[in-house]
């Protein structure tokens, strides 16, 4: 083992980085100087030229500090080649996003997973580090023979019919089975908190369509639940649109409507109820309960308005309702006016006044496939801002 390089992290904490050659593959690690502890490796294979990273991790405590950039460009020196030369092999989205920023750095670099996932032996590699790096659905293929293949060993066992090769065996099986199956469960956990951790930045044009509805969905509505609301006239209770005196914006939507459609709002002010620390009301000497402030509410991120907003079509009827449904996103549009992007857009214009971790809510069978369409609109509108978006959403919704 050599030590072949010392940087200084933003806390001027040094690390330096050595090097470990397998058998099978070559590890880099980053190790504190203070703990002498590791705090980050990158993995990578070299097979006739072919340099493939296997899988980098850093640390939580040290991450977004540039340890995992220089992991990187430690293999580059090593090996005395371009970033266009390697190979990245199935990532997790933290590795996806550490490739995204290098992409950037340096132009893209390769991606390049196995061709089948029965090309790793687990006898012969380090699966446990490459298992890491598998999708959920590699792992389980990897995962379901382990558990046959067990499972027959308890069978025998129960019948006395093993044999001390067997014994042996199986013992080596129930410990690779074990190590993947727990793998796995991080794996999903891992996935779940940088979907929560991206939302909550307001970056969601960074997860993919899967794990933004599996975030924001907490239920399952029938469809039949609001039918009132979408047949003719099914919103008419919400009233005249003189109530409704601001404006959010006005748009034609779709060929075949010749009709611009207004979306508005009530200048009605909320009200909440002040409370302590602990969540107690706060009262007044005659013990009625006091009214918070507007600063003490927007500190809370509460909205200071009435969230809800209507739209009207040109004959000023109401068609299309988003609202606050009990800490839950309610959106309704009557039958005629569906499937013109109006409540894409209804739930596109409510949730900017919202921290962007709040969560949509129980949905219909309409509500999942608006939902995802909201997903899209926000990726579009992340591309016409300049951001990057990961090709493989861009894919997914025809982008590109």
């Amino acid at each position: 083992m050599k030590i072949y390089k010392i940087s200084q992290k933003e806390n001027k904490e040094e690390i330096y980085f050595t090097k470990e050659n397998t058998l099978n593959d070559h590890l880099i690690k980053a190790i504190s100087k203070l703990t002498n502890k590791e705090i980050g490796y990158v993995q990578y294979s070299i097979n006739k030229d072919n340099i493939l990273i296997v899988y980098i991790k850093v640390n939580t405590a040290f991450t977004n500090q540039g340890i995992g950039t220089q992991l990187i460009e430690e293999i580059m020196k090593e090996e005395n080649i371009t970033y266009q030369q390697l190979n990245w092999d199935t990532i997790t989205q933290y590795g996806q996003l550490l490739k995204n920023k290098l992409d950037q750095k340096y132009g893209p670099a390769p991606f390049k997973s196995y061709k089948s996932i029965k090309s790793i032996n687990t006898a012969n590699t380090k699966i446990y580090r490459i298992a890491q790096s598998l999708t959920q659905y590699e792992l389980k293929q990897l995962i379901i023979p382990l558990e046959k293949q067990y499972t027959d060993f308890l069978t025998k066992q129960r019948k006395s019919e093993l044999t001390p090769q067997e014994k042996q065996e199986m013992a080596k099986i129930g410990y690779e089975y074990n190590k993947l199956s727990k793998q796995l469960k991080q794996n999903i956990e891992d996935k779940s908190n940088l979907t929560k951790e991206l939302i909550s930045q307001g970056e969601e044009y960074k997860v993919t369509p899967e794990n933004f509805l599996k975030y924001h969905q907490t239920g399952f509505i029938p469809s039949h639940t609001y039918q009132k609301y979408e047949a003719k006239g099914g919103l008419d209770w919400l009233g005249n649109i003189s109530k409704y005196p601001l404006l959010i914006k006005s748009k034609q939507y779709g060929n075949d409507l010749n009709e611009i459609i207004e979306f508005r709002k009530s200048n009605e002010k909320n009200k909440y109820t002040a409370t302590n620390e602990n969540d107690e009301i706060l009262r007044d000497n005659q013990g009625n309960a006091l009214t918070m402030s507007d600063e003490e509410a927007e500190n809370k991120g509460l909205p200071l308005y009435s969230t809800s907003i209507i739209a009207f079509n040109q004959a000023k009827e109401p068609i299309g309702l988003v609202s606050n449904e009990f800490g839950a996103d309610g959106v309704w549009v009557t039958q005629d006016y569906q499937q013109k992007g109006i409540g894409t857009d209804l739930l596109y214009e409510f949730r900017k006044q919202f921290q962007p971790k709040r969560k949509i809510g129980q949905m219909t069978n309409k509500g999942y496939q608006m939902t995802r369409k909201y997903h899209k609109k926000l990726v579009e509108e992340a591309l016409k801002q300049g951001k990057f978006v990961p090709q493989d959403i861009l894919k997914e919704y025809g982008l590109i």
